[in-house]
């Protein structure tokens, strides 16, 4: 298993409400960068002040853009400071 950690990309932000929903909500969010790896889906971990997010967890949070009220709890329960796509 080779892992290659040296290709990165943005993140998809396709939804300008969701990303200004982010940003809003996160203050010390300083990069968002998509991360390429393996068998990550629904893995979230917290290591430091990194907060990794599976891309399964980052649609999720697009397809609750109707319930916000939900959305910002969330994100202000997870407190990001560094957001990354797994």
């Amino acid at each position: 298993m080779n892992k290659s950690k040296s290709k990165s990309k943005s993140i998809p932000f396709n939804d300008e409400e969701f990303s200004s929903l982010l940003h809003k909500h996160s203050s010390n969010l300083i990069a968002a960068q998509a991360i390429t790896s393996s068998n990550t889906a629904r893995t979230r971990k917290s290591f430091g002040h990194y907060y990794y997010i599976s891309l399964d967890d980052l649609i999720e949070f697009q397809e609750q853009l109707e319930h916000k009220d939900a959305l910002n709890e969330l994100i202000d329960d997870i407190e990001i400071h560094h957001a990354f796509v797994l």
